[in-house]
């Protein structure tokens, strides 16, 4: 049975949810978020992977995910699991003095996989539990809630800031495939390339049917589960940042558009924004419409500066 009580704006979304299984363990598939995510384990425990490298988590622990990490969660078969999970918009930085590069420091200022649990002794130390447990939803409606929840979110970007630095010399249980993490580090740096599983095994030295089933086993994804879904969160950066689907398709590494098209509507659940293309490409003329209105503007000045100039000579040599 699962229960949850959630809450959102476009900023974020709150939930806590309080799952109960009588046999066997909770299993989650591999997927990544795309936005921030703090969850706080009330009553929980398990094992966490992301990118390839797990980590054992137990009540009090809380985990942060920047919305490129892959992970998923096999909690151990307990009665009950309990747990608060915020999901973080970047646009809650907006309109602040402070850049959301420095605010959002704990999810981007580390190796991805790494760093990602914060023990409950540091959490209890800095009273991030106490913070977290507060940000609860009003019984009755309250017209100021949201700002009273940015506030606190802010609040708590800075608590986990400080919370990453400590949680490092902290010795957390770990499970970690040498070959996995290489694997995925070079897939990271190398998404644009021609990558199959022959080439990866020979890349590490390492068997190919033994590196299939070692990364399927680690990450609970096959190699080219992962990295389809890297690069289909590659390609949402790129068209983001102003590149059209088109662009955007063949430089996260696909092949062809059709693979593209089909991956992307599978893992976003829509279809590439056409109207993205549109409005870049307008976006395009519209710099160029500029572009040649102030040419057009710096020419005609300097016309009538130089008429001028030849209206004084004449004014001067009548004189």
């Amino acid at each position: 049975m699962k229960t949850t009580i959630y809450s959102q704006n476009r900023h974020f979304l709150w939930h806590h949810t309080v799952e109960s299984r009588e046999h066997g363990s909770l299993n989650d598939i591999m997927h990544y978020d795309h936005n921030m995510v703090v969850t706080y384990f009330l009553h929980a425990s398990g094992t966490i992977s992301v990118e390839g490298s797990s980590t054992i988590v137990k009540e009090g622990d809380v985990l942060i995910l920047n919305p490129h990490e892959f992970h998923r969660c096999v909690y151990d078969a307990n009665p009950q699991h309990e747990r608060i999970s915020i999901q973080i918009n970047p646009t809650i930085a907006e309109g602040l003095s402070v850049s959301a590069k420095q605010l959002f420091s704990a999810f981007y200022d580390r190796p991805l996989g790494k760093g990602n649990v914060i023990p409950a002794k540091v959490v209890q130390e800095l009273h991030i539990d106490q913070l977290l447990k507060e940000i609860e939803i009003p019984e009755h409606e309250d017209p100021d809630f949201d700002v009273i929840f940015q506030c606190r979110i802010i609040e708590l970007m800075i608590l986990l800031k400080k919370a990453v630095k400590l949680a490092v010399h902290e010795q957390l249980p770990k499970q970690e495939n040498k070959t996995v993490s290489r694997a995925i580090e070079y897939i990271n740096q190398h998404l644009a390339e021609e990558l199959t599983t022959s080439s990866i095994a020979k890349q590490l030295f390492v068997d190919k049917s033994y590196f299939c089933r070692i990364f399927k086993q680690t990450t609970g994804a096959t190699f080219n589960e992962y990295l389809t879904q890297k690069r289909i969160d590659f390609a949402l950066q790129l068209i983001n940042s102003g590149l059209s689907c088109t662009e955007a398709c063949y430089k996260s590494g696909f092949g062809n558009y059709s693979s593209f098209y089909k991956y992307f509507k599978r893992y976003t659940e829509n279809i590439p924004n056409k109207n993205k293309d549109k409005k870049n490409e307008q976006k395009k003329q519209a710099q160029g419409k500029n572009a040649q209105g102030k040419s057009a503007q710096s020419k005609s000045a300097q016309r009538k500066k130089a008429q001028n100039k030849s209206e004084q000579n004449q004014s001067q040599q009548s004189e």
